[in-house]
């Protein structure tokens, strides 16, 4: 659970450093992925991701932990979440869909939070990255 400083401070994708995220975000849940587990030192854990949209900005999060089925429904039924205590770190290319260099990786056992949340995030048009029909055959997927 983050302590109550943290949530109360606000903040925005843009604004994130590096390190422990001293501030809470809230934005639109999109690209939300399916629970799996994993095993990392003889550790069996579980881990889901999300895109985390707010204005102009989107950032990929990845929850870590024990039992998660209840964070993941409340991120499936939500249109808003407010995330709060994870680390911000540079994002690996291979699991990655943003054009944001930085993710979040937020432990559910331990300091992270994901609250529901009836604020109404700012999501400004963002722009793609569109392909050609004609030039799909050349595209290659992300593994």
């Amino acid at each position: 659970m983050a302590s109550t400083i943290t949530k109360k401070i606000k903040a925005k994708i843009s604004g994130l450093k590096l390190g422990y995220m001293n501030a809470a975000v809230t934005g639109l849940v999109t690209d939300l992925k399916e629970i799996r587990s994993y095993m990392k030192n003889d550790v069996r854990g579980e881990v889901f991701s999300f895109v985390l949209v707010v204005d102009s900005a989107e950032m990929r999060v990845s929850v870590f932990g024990k039992d998660l089925r209840s964070i993941w429904e409340v991120c499936n039924t939500s249109d808003a979440v407010r995330i709060a205590g994870g680390m911000v770190k540079t994002s690996d290319p291979r699991y990655n869909s943003t054009n944001n260099p930085m993710e979040v990786s937020l432990s559910a056992d331990s300091k992270g939070s994901i609250f529901r949340s009836n604020e109404v995030p700012t999501v400004s048009e963002r722009a793609c990255n569109y392909t050609r029909i004609s030039d799909l055959q050349n595209v290659r997927l992300q593994e």
